[in-house]
């Protein structure tokens, strides 16, 4: 897990490109995704690959495992800061 938290930071990714990961992490695929969010399959086709650029990943198995990795990160930088 490369970075921690400040890779969190540092990666900046805009809320749509948050969704498509969820939902990447979820298991759906473009044309699912493309329907949840009410666009068009080509665009997310086009959030998906910034997204694999973002993270350094070529799939989409592996930007699954990368964000998992994020979210958990956020999740203890979170908790660290309770007090």
């Amino acid at each position: 897990m490369p970075g921690g938290a400040s890779d969190h930071a540092r990666l900046k990714l805009s809320s749509r490109q948050q969704q498509i990961l969820t939902y990447i992490i979820q298991g759906y695929q473009n044309k699912a995704i493309a329907h949840l969010l009410g666009i068009e399959i080509v665009t997310v086709k086009m959030h998906i690959g910034v997204l694999f650029k973002k993270l350094g990943v070529r799939n989409r198995t592996t930007a699954a495992v990368r964000g998992i990795d994020l979210i958990r990160d956020k999740m203890d930088e979170e908790s660290t800061n309770v007090y």
